[in-house]
């Protein structure tokens, strides 16, 4: 059992899954036992159905929407609103697409107003708190209701577990985390707020029930490989089990993969079949009519969601939609408003997902073979595109000739959520993680003549050397063994002059995703990932190296950077050392 930060206090821990087109919520307590003891919220404000495990991640606002006296979100926004969805994948636009992306991914489709679109005047981060808000104020709500009391549920600490996509970028977490923030979340005294990747919090779940349910089936030694593939990503991860009793344990095995071709996609390409076929007779259609949402999208989400593959249907699908002026067509019936579907058009939607998702389990493989990793015994399918019998049948084939056994544990849409809420019951699973990415710095290095740049060259003030800018130094490596608290240290130096003020030094951390990290800072792979700001508090200069400069007493004053990896809170942490000690604490701004 994880240890109680809130000594014998009982509290609450609650996982949330903000997800590209739903989020759900689960929580236990910290006294429960298992994982068996975690709940999943399953009413929402707007529905009827007293069963339903997640909610629209959709928000209308009462400005744009006359007929509303306030904000909507979830279930209660409706067709015809002026609502924004999808705005989770806003939060990591600006990173580098992948082979693996969908190329639309920035783009609506042709999916209605509202997708992957944000109001004027606002952020991408402003409207997923504004989402998150409602949602946390309902989970305060439905707490206070379940414990029968508001006074006991304000002395009730509250550890929220955020889920986040493992190939998301330090920036997109940090959105999520500020995001998270701004809407209420970890704002009451004891509250605290945590990220978790989300093949991580599947694998927990997962693995846990496999190995209660089915003793023997998991043992030390094991290669688990989690496809973890939602609405609008796909991550995938592999463990090598190192434990099973007294408590499930696992480490990362190599450098997961990932990209932004969730179900998503699916609806994406049957847009463009639309428009395709029909033309503007699809496209000058309302948004209310074939938006997300919208009746004729829920009638397509019925049947992608049951859709088995070839050979299992001899009859058209049949959606309706009302278009005016289609010319004799096969693919719509005008009598009854109805447009025709075959078989074969739905396998055409699903292969080129399926195919993306395929190829990153294969590189996966690789990469596993590759850092000799154990072998690979199980494949675990879980998100919501995760439940779909043809992407599982794929899978399937795909795995024949390979001796892993491909499983979709019931409730696969569940298991991120569940996941995160065991985490902060019983502690980290996973003992070892694999840094996804290099992690470096700009950093000047003696000036090199015939090699190095005039316009790169500077004099050193305090030692009169010259040097040349735009090398890179790669603090922390891709593959990197990432433990609890694991740390990388940067040595640098500043120089500072007797008699002025002792500044803030800032330090352009950048990265790359490069198997090999690139030596130039002007190569196009290398990113940036932002200002880290390291304020150093009382610091006694007169303990450094100084001399004098043009008549003025000048310290070298030599520090330690250390960029914390294995953080709790599932983001970089800094921190500035010089002689032995913790001297100041570093910040990072990602918006520069």
């Amino acid at each position: 059992m994880a240890a109680d930060s809130y000594g014998s206090r009982r509290y609450l821990i609650v996982g949330v899954d903000y997800g590209t087109t739903f989020s759900g919520v689960s929580y236990t307590h910290s006294n429960n036992a298992d994982v068996n003891d975690i709940s999943i919220i399953k009413t929402w404000p707007g529905t009827s159905s007293d069963y339903l495990a997640k909610t629209p991640s959709c928000i209308a606002y009462a400005s744009e929407n006359r007929q509303l006296d306030h904000d909507c979100w979830g279930y209660q926004t409706e067709a015809g609103m002026i609502s924004y969805t999808w705005t989770k994948l806003l939060l990591d636009r600006d990173t580098l697409s992948t082979q693996h992306d969908d190329r639309r991914v920035c783009e609506n489709g042709g999916l209605g107003s509202g997708v992957m679109r944000i109001p004027k005047g606002k952020t991408p981060e402003s409207v997923v708190s504004d989402y998150l808000r409602q949602l946390y104020q309902y989970i305060l709500k439905y707490f206070e209701k379940t414990m029968q009391s508001e006074a006991v549920l304000q002395q009730t600490p509250i550890e929220f577990w955020f889920t986040i996509p493992a190939i998301w970028s330090d920036k997109a977490k940090n959105s999520t985390l500020n995001a998270a923030k701004r809407a209420g979340f970890g704002s009451r005294p004891g509250d605290t707020i945590n990220l978790i990747p989300e093949p991580e919090a599947a694998a927990i779940s997962t693995l846990k029930k496999i190995s209660l349910k089915h003793e023997g089936e998991i043992r030390p030694g094991d290669g688990i490989l989690v496809c973890d593939c939602g609405g609008g990503t796909v991550d995938i991860t592999t463990y090598n089990i190192t434990q099973v009793k007294p408590m499930l344990q696992f480490e990362e095995s190599c450098v997961g993969v990932g990209g932004k071709c969730g179900s998503t996609y699916v609806d994406r390409n049957f847009h463009d079949l639309m428009r395709k076929r029909f033309g503007e007779n699809f496209t000058n259609l309302p948004a209310k009519k074939i938006a997300p949402r919208s009746e004729f999208m829920r009638q397509f989400e019925s049947i992608k969601r049951d859709f088995r593959g070839p050979g299992n249907r001899t009859r058209p699908y049949t959606l309706t939609l009302i278009m005016r002026d289609v010319e004799d067509s096969d693919f719509y019936d005008e009598d009854d408003s109805q447009v025709k579907l075959t078989e074969k058009d739905i396998q055409n939607l699903f292969d080129p997902v399926i195919s993306k998702i395929i190829d990153l389990v294969n590189q996966q493989v690789r990469e596993v073979k590759k850092d000799a990793g154990n072998p690979i015994t199980n494949l675990i399918l879980v998100g919501g595109f995760g439940e779909s019998p043809y992407l599982y049948d794929r899978l399937k084939k795909w795995s024949s000739d390979k001796q892993i056994a491909v499983r979709c544990p019931e409730e696969a849409w569940s298991a991120v959520v569940r996941g995160a809420s065991l985490r902060g019951l019983e502690g980290a699973a996973v003992v070892k993680k694999r840094c996804r990415r290099h992690y470096g710095i700009e950093l000047g290095q003696p000036f090199k003549a015939g090699i190095d740049e005039e316009a790169d060259a500077y004099i050193c003030a305090f030692s009169g050397i010259k040097y040349a800018g735009g090398h890179m130094t790669w603090v922390i490596p891709k593959g990197l063994d990432i433990f609890e608290d694991t740390f990388r240290s940067h040595d640098f130096f500043l120089t500072h002059v007797e008699g002025t003020e002792l500044t803030t030094h800032t330090v352009r951390l950048k990265s790359s995703g490069l198997d090999v990290a690139p030596g130039r800072l002007e190569h196009p792979r290398v990113e940036p990932v932002g200002v880290v700001n390291c304020i150093l508090k009382g610091l006694n200069v007169s303990k450094f190296p100084n001399k004098i400069v043009n008549g003025k007493r000048v310290y070298k004053l030599d520090c330690k950077l250390e960029v914390v990896m294995g953080a709790k809170s599932g983001t970089l942490q800094f921190r500035i050392r010089a002689l032995g000690e913790i001297v100041g604490n570093a910040t990072i701004d990602f918006t520069k």
